[in-house]
């Protein structure tokens, strides 16, 4: 038999043996070696983002007229439809008159209108009934106005059967 000290040192040997397998079977660190602790710094959470909502502008598509019978040149009905307009200014009262006398087309017109501008700058227009001796009265001025007729039959065409300055002095 062993002697009690061998046993005790063979027992050593073999508690440090097993103390040195066990250091060299787990993972390999050294302190430096160390990972180190993981610090989770949370980053801020970005604002809300405001969008303003603005409303849409409406897209404005601008109106496209005819072209005015005002702004085409005097033209005349052919023969068979002609009506007659007769247009005076009164030398005292600067009064103008334009007056439906009739005409071949009489029945075949819808609307008469009859514009006078002032050469003060009025502007004004009006209807004139297509019965024989109708008429309607401007006030003008003391120079020359401009007086203009046109004419729309029922089959659609229309006329400025006259464009004119009537009166007396510059324009």
């Amino acid at each position: 038999m062993m002697n009690r000290n061998c046993r005790i040192g063979i027992t050593g040997l073999a508690l440090v043996f097993l103390v040195l397998l066990a250091g060299c079977s787990g993972p390999e660190s050294t302190p430096a070696e160390q990972p180190a602790e993981e610090i989770i710094v949370p980053t801020p959470a970005a604002p809300p983002v405001e969008t303003a909502v603005v409303p849409a502008e409406p897209v404005v598509t601008p109106e496209v007229l005819p072209p005015s019978i005002w702004d085409e040149p005097v033209s005349q009905p052919p023969a068979d439809i002609s009506v007659s307009i007769t247009v005076a200014k009164d030398q005292i009262f600067n009064t103008i008159t334009a007056t439906f006398n009739g005409g071949f087309g009489q029945g075949l017109v819808s609307d008469i209108e009859v514009r006078v501008i002032m050469s003060d700058g009025r502007d004004e227009i009006q209807k004139l009934l297509p019965e024989m001796g109708n008429s309607v009265d401007f006030v003008g001025t003391s120079h020359k106005d401009e007086v203009m007729v046109a004419v729309w039959y029922k089959n659609g065409q229309s006329y400025k059967i006259s464009d004119d300055f009537i009166g007396f002095g510059p324009v």
